[in-house]
């Protein structure tokens, strides 16, 4: 079962880590959570994204439940009943400030029960379930200009449906010593363009010779245009900002050249940057791929490739993937077969059931057999499958603009200017920034063949560690000694290959200088909030008068049942260098009941310290924490400790006293386990033992495993819990995520548990006293009194008659219909066993089978800019009844505003005729303030009417709350 802490304090961090030229958001959570579905789909400044808790079981068997006071959670939602207090409490996080992402600010539950992120402006993103099954993760481009190395994580980067934006800035490249067409090539993506020291090249993993295009004159010298020039794994072409009229024509070659860029700490905006909206969007892409078909249809490859690139660059639209499977064809008109075969691979993996798979097969099968150089005057071989979707102009009526002829530097102008740059690059190599070498070293390799050209190419390789580029890496090296097979460097290059496969994805320093240390600094962050919560209900009650009478009893009750402030308090504190990172965290909530001050309570559900050493490989986490894993299901007060023993395998120890807050057992547990997490694409695992006493005697002795399997397309996380002292499995679940292509999401859950979990305090309700004069004082006196009358053995199996079997299932999917709309259903299926009876309890029936089935359809942009909008239906039938639950929901942001409305409507009928009607109307609005404090307010109302043979009900229940988060930063 989801226990009082995870709705109390659902998120425990958010983590931002680097791989290469994106960063993952990790929104790291407290319980099991299974991604459902989210929008937009992957652009917009307010993201909403839609989960599931676990224990889901209970959640199908209170969908007919009264929505949550002062929530606005409607019927027909998730929902586990508890003490209301802490199902209350409204969480928001925001992480310390990087200039890695823009700023954003994470909120749960949201009005339609959703993690709301606010991004500080118009973000590309794309979103999928965390690896370790209680996370959420965000994948964004990293922003130009980004300094903030020490959140970088030197894995193998994760590659996202499409690639990030980046501002353009004009450049020139030329390509490297040529390698013989034959040998085989990794993949190359399609270009990016890039930003002076900032963005980090996308770039193909080996080189791809051509010959240079020709380009003629023109009178006027407007910005130098960029040239489509041989693309290798040290260079990539840059593309001019949208509406710079630049194209090529192939009647004579002319020499490239290449313009010094700016200071390695500096970074170009270009003017005209600020995020178009979805309308423009679509209407500059359609331009500018318009402006691609002329060119193809000309045989203007490196004119069709800057426009592609282009409409690449902007935020998904409907003409990515067309742009995409066209990019190859734009290739083939350069003469460049090496980069055409990557840029088709790359379309498949990106839409393995696109409108163009069975188009791009045959054009990689047709280049299989083609000429091994074509020029770019050329027909491909393969043009006979055309890609495009609207019929090609006809060649003889394209026009073509020119750029200005170059002048080539003289030998001695391309010497000092490769020295300078690869100053430059040997500089960010020793403050480990990867990103900043790789484009200095991209400029040496852009420069004519010189004496750095060789050093350039083998010092790209640890460029490429350096940011956390694994695979690039690796490539960097093999495409080094391709070249320069009897080189200086060949000896060492080699040695480095070989131990990037043994290696814990650190960069070594050898072919540069070694990196000095980082000064370490504190950063301390958090948020302090306050939020009144009153709520008023009128309630009549209308029940059948007894046989023989004919007047009907009505009772009717006014009350104010909700009145109280919570405070919250979360601090935290973060020290972290190249080697070590530590964490202070504390959190705290005040609530005063002004309607019983016995129920107000002050609660510090987090209070701890970590570390974790690189380089040394240990972590550790001291004081008041929440288990989230391997065997530990509760908070408590101790330390968890690990320790690698190399990147693949981890083990952990655990000890401590848990914590229940208002309980007087004297509890402790401790544990052991290991953790297998191998590279992407391959299952993982955790194996772990777990003991817990209760008063010193065992009351939970537990092995289990945790699976987990993760790569570009499937999630998968399952947990099997078994007791060694009641010889029973606690939990068996298995959940999985499946995203089939851009469009579509799968989602399954089987989850099979005991309820509550196996305990000794099970039993403890059966074996009040109802003798008056023994009465029972209380339960811990109680287990001391069972334990000695009955015996540890049936102590346990009294519990164990009185735990009762959950049995879950769901099935679904997400599929993104229109660049606006999403449409979702699924199909989930719940039963809770009865129990036997024990003691003074007689037996209980169970719930018998309870099915729902739901339909969603999600639509963004609808009639504003970034609105969002969630029409959601669920069929309900249960054992004794059929219910229905229908919610529409609807938010929009305006300027510093956010505006949220939900309706809801609810109705059920049962075998006696009775009959359910629920109606809800829900308002929020909030303010945010100088970018520190957001005022909320929220307004709800409840209408409930009850009819039948058996009584009458009517509720009429009005509710707000308001109040304020300060964010400290």
């Amino acid at each position: 079962m989801v226990s009082d802490f995870a709705h109390a304090e659902l998120m425990d961090r958010i983590d931002i880590e680097r791989h290469g030229n994106e960063v993952e958001i990790s929104i790291r959570l407290n319980a099991v959570v299974q991604y459902l579905r989210h929008a937009p789909v992957n652009f917009g400044k307010s993201l909403r994204i839609y989960s599931r808790l676990t224990s889901p079981a209970d959640e199908v068997l209170s969908i007919e439940s009264t929505p949550r006071p002062g929530t606005g959670t409607a019927p027909g939602q998730p929902r586990v009943t508890e003490n209301v207090t802490d199902i209350l409490k409204l969480e928001s996080m925001r992480p310390p400030d990087t200039d890695m992402v823009p700023r954003f600010t994470v909120t749960y539950p949201e009005i339609d029960n959703s993690f709301l992120v606010e991004f500080d402006r118009p973000t590309r993103f794309t979103v999928r379930p965390g690896a370790d099954g209680r996370s959420i993760s965000i994948l964004v481009p990293l922003l130009p200009g980004a300094k903030d190395w020490f959140a970088q994580v030197n894995a193998e980067p994760r590659k996202p449906a499409t690639e990030p934006v980046v501002l353009p800035t004009p450049a020139v490249t030329q390509s490297l010593p040529a390698v013989p067409e034959s040998q085989p090539v990794p993949t190359p993506p399609h270009p990016l363009p890039k930003t002076p020291a900032a963005a980090e090249t996308s770039a193909p993993s080996a080189p791809t010779p051509e010959v240079p295009l020709a380009l003629e004159a023109q009178s006027a010298p407007p910005p130098p245009a960029p040239v489509v020039a041989p693309r290798t794994a040290a260079t990539v072409p840059s593309t001019p900002p949208p509406g710079m009229q630049a194209t090529t024509s192939s009647s004579e070659p002319a020499p490239t050249t290449s313009t010094p860029r700016p200071d390695a700490g500096t970074a170009q905006v270009m003017p005209g940057s600020t995020p178009l909206a979805i309308d423009e969007t679509e209407a500059r892409a359609q331009e500018l791929m318009d402006e691609a078909r002329q060119a193809l249809a000309a045989r203007q490859g490196a004119m069709a490739a800057q426009r592609l690139t282009q409409v690449l660059s902007f935020p998904e639209n409907s003409q990515t993937e067309t742009a995409q499977a066209l990019m190859g064809e734009a290739r083939e008109y350069s003469g460049e077969l090496n980069s055409a075969r990557g840029e088709f691979e790359l379309y498949l993996k990106l839409y393995p059931n696109g409108i163009h798979t069975a188009q791009i097969k045959e054009k990689l099968t047709s280049l299989e057999t083609s000429p091994a150089r074509i020029t770019p005057a050329t027909t491909p071989s393969s043009s006979t499958v055309s890609i495009a979707t609207a019929p090609l102009p006809d060649p003889a009526t394209a026009t073509t603009q020119v750029v200005p002829k170059t002048t080539p530097r003289s030998k001695d102008e391309v010497e000092t200017q490769a020295k300078e740059w690869m100053d430059g690059a040997r500089q960010a190599i020793a403050a480990r920034r990867g990103v900043t070498a790789a484009q200095r070293l991209n400029e040496v390799l852009s420069l004519p063949t010189n004496s750095e050209t060789e050093n350039a190419q083998a010092l790209m390789g640890e460029a490429r560690e350096y940011s956390g580029e694994t695979s690039k890496a690796r490539a960097e090296y093999e495409l080094y000694l391709k070249l320069y097979p009897n080189g200086s460097h060949t000896a060492l290059v080699k040695e480095k290959l070989a131990s990037l496969d043994q290696s814990s994805n650190r960069a070594s320093p050898g072919l540069g200088l070694k990196p000095t240390s980082e000064p370490a600094t504190w950063t301390t962050f958090g948020s302090i909030s306050q939020y009144m919560y009153y709520g008023q209900s009128q309630i009549e009650n209308i029940t059948p008068p007894p046989p023989g009478q004919l007047v009907f009893n009505r009772d009717t009750l006014s009350l104010t049942d909700q009145k109280s402030l919570i405070s919250n308090v979360d601090l935290q504190a973060r020290r972290r260098d190249g080697i070590t990172d530590t964490r202070i965290v504390f959190r705290d909530t005040d609530n005063r009941n002004f309607l019983d001050d016995s129920r107000s309570y002050n609660r510090v559900y987090t209070g701890y310290v970590e570390q974790t050493h690189k380089q040394i490989g240990y972590f550790f986490r001291a004081g008041r924490q929440v288990g989230t894993g391997n065997g530990v299901m509760s908070r408590f007060d101790g330390l968890l400790a690990g320790y690698n023993l190399n990147p693949a395998w981890r083990v952990n120890v655990v000890a401590g006293t848990p914590v229940e807050f208002g309980s007087e057992f004297q509890r402790s547990l401790y544990g052991a386990s290991v953790d297998y997490a191998p590279e992407l694409g391959k299952a993982g695992f955790s194996l772990y033992y777990n003991e817990q006493t209760l008063e010193g005697t065992k009351d939970r002795q537990a092995i289990g495993t945790e699976l987990r399997y993760f790569d570009s397309r499937v999630t998968a996380f399952g947990m099997f819990d078994y007791d060694i002292n009641y010889r029973e499995l606690n939990i068996a679940m298995l959940q999985a995520n499946l995203r089939a292509d851009d469009r579509t999401n799968y989602f399954a859950n089987i989850d099979i548990r005991k309820v509550p979990p196996l305990s000794l305090l099970t039993a403890l309700p059966g074996q009040i006293s109802l003798d008056p004069f023994e009465p029972t004082r209380d339960f811990r006196s109680l287990f001391f009194l069972a334990l000695s009358n009955l015996g540890l053995d049936e102590l346990r199996k009294q519990a164990a008659i009185l735990t009762a079997d959950s049995q879950f299932f769901s099935l679904g999917f997400t599929h993104q219909v229109t660049p606006r709309w999403q449409l979702g259903a699924d199909y989930r299926q719940a039963n809770i066993s009865g129990v036997g009876a024990s003691g003074i309890l007689p037996a209980q029936p169970g719930s018998g089978t309870n099915h729902v089935v739901s339909g969603q359809a999600l639509g963004n942009g609808l009639w504003m800019l970034n609105d969002s909008t969630v029409i959601n239906a669920n069929l309900i039938r249960g054992s004794n009844y059929t219910g229905q639950a229908y919610n529409l929901t609807y938010a929009v942001p305006y300027g510093p505003w956010r505006f949220d409305g939900l309706l809801r409507f609810y109705f059920q009928k049962d075998d006696q005729d009775q009959q359910q009607k629920r109606f809800g109307p829900t308002f929020k609005m909030v303010y945010r303030w100088r970018d520190k404090i957001s005022l909320e307010a929220e307004i709800g109302a409840e209408i409930f009417d009850e009819t039948g043979p058996l009584r009458e009900l009517h509720t009429r229940r009005q509710y707000f709350f308001a109040g304020y988060r300060w964010d400290l930063q």
